[in-house]
């Protein structure tokens, strides 16, 4: 099942509509009714981000992936709320120490 089918069923069974959906995210409402007629999985992951975090669901959980989430340490799922919580200046200095520790490592 594709992605916009997934979130356009969760949204149903929440009974949100597209117009509240587009308030609370930002998206534009035309967005689902693009999912709506051309379901697709081809949806930019900040998208997805606003749309989970709407639902209070890790992305996984949202698109119905359940068993990757649940393989995850308690750790990785703190470390992944935490990730959520950034803005994007956040990220990238998250994204730069990484990288800068992994070069460390290699050497």
């Amino acid at each position: 099942m594709e992605y916009s089918q997934i979130i356009l069923d969760y949204m149903s069974k929440k009974n949100i509509t597209a117009y509240r959906m587009s308030q609370i995210t930002g998206l534009s409402e035309s967005t689902f009714s693009k999912w709506k007629a051309k379901p697709t999985s081809k949806i930019p992951v900040d998208s997805i981000q606003k749309i989970a975090k709407q639902f209070n669901l890790s992305i996984n959980e949202l698109l119905g992936e359940t068993e990757t989430t649940t393989s995850l340490s308690d750790e990785e799922k703190q470390i992944l709320e935490s990730w959520d919580k950034l803005d994007e200046t956040g990220k990238l200095i998250v994204r730069a120490k990484i990288a800068e520790e992994l070069r460390r490592l290699e050497k």
